[in-house]
């Protein structure tokens, strides 16, 4: 069983270290103007992942979250980008609502999760999602009854973090492709 990490400054502490260690394989931020699954236009420096994604992090104190929008390639700079998905992170306790959560297990250990929510309009569900991965991705059971069960990115015991949100950014991608090519 997992624990969702309700305290902010613990929350803040991880997203530090999330950050860090992305940071450690990109390239100098840059400033874009992402447009956010909401529609909303927030102009946010983002980094490209030397293995082919991109990644951005912006405090919304309005929205009480941490905004981290991830994409495929490497977008030109001052340019309006979409994301492929965003592992937001609430800045509030007891918020389920943003896609992301850090989580610790009995011995310790954290964990980066995703609700499997996506924007991207018509057939992107979570039951969608959940059949499109079954076997690319492990579901866990974690101590919430709204939403009991999420998908781990990665554990940060390992060295893998930037490899495993990377084969995440991939199969989010191909599900949506998938989806939005069954729509014509």
């Amino acid at each position: 069983m997992l624990y969702i990490v309700e305290d902010i400054q613990e929350k803040e502490k991880f997203l530090d270290i999330l950050k860090a260690k992305l940071s450690k394989y990109s390239n100098t931020p840059y400033e874009v103007l992402y447009k956010s699954k909401n529609g909303k236009k927030i102009p946010m420096n983002i980094s490209c992942a030397d293995i082919g994604f991109w990644w951005g992090n912006k405090e919304l104190h309005d929205e009480n979250k941490s905004l981290n929008p991830f994409g495929i390639g490497c977008p030109p700079k001052d340019t309006l980008v979409l994301g492929t998905f965003e592992l937001n992170f609430s800045i509030v306790k007891h918020n389920l609502a943003p896609s992301g959560q850090f989580a610790k297990d009995t011995a310790g250990n954290l964990y980066l999760l995703h609700s499997g929510s996506f924007g991207g309009g018509e057939g992107i569900t979570r039951d969608a999602f959940s059949a499109h991965c079954k076997d690319k991705l492990a579901k866990k059971k974690i101590n919430h009854k709204y939403k009991p069960e999420y998908y781990i990115i990665s554990s940060f015991k390992e060295d893998n973090l930037r490899n495993d949100i990377f084969k995440f950014v991939g199969i989010v991608e191909d599900f949506k492709t998938k989806i939005k090519a069954e729509r014509g």
